[in-house]
């Protein structure tokens, strides 16, 4: 009996440590996007950026994150020549440390 509550904690404790990941990782991510969203909006402006929603993140090690805007699309559906902003933030320091548009 004592070595099914011992599994049963394990196991329960295994399973609230991803969601403590899990969460840490999104809130990271939506961190990132927020930053660098107030970024890009200072310098390329909020109808452009608004325009090339939703932005995106991926984690590139434990505290770095690629953001980028999506392709903006015509009315008709179809794609609009272009770039999108881009940029690297540091979600522990919370700064942008590179950015850039393309065109």
């Amino acid at each position: 009996m004592k070595i099914y509550i011992l599994l049963l904690l394990i196991v329960v404790s295994c399973n609230n440590n991803n969601k403590i990941n899990l969460d840490k990782k999104s809130a990271d991510e939506n961190l990132s996007i927020q930053i660098a969203e107030k970024k890009f909006n200072e310098v390329y402006g909020v109808s452009t950026i608004d325009n090339e929603k939703p932005l995106t993140a991926q984690k590139i090690n434990d505290s770095i994150w690629s953001v980028s805007g999506t392709m903006p699309k015509s009315k008709n559906g179809e794609i609009i020549l272009g770039g999108t902003a881009f940029g690297k933030v540091d979600v522990k320091n919370k700064k942008v440390i590179e950015y850039s548009h393309g065109k």
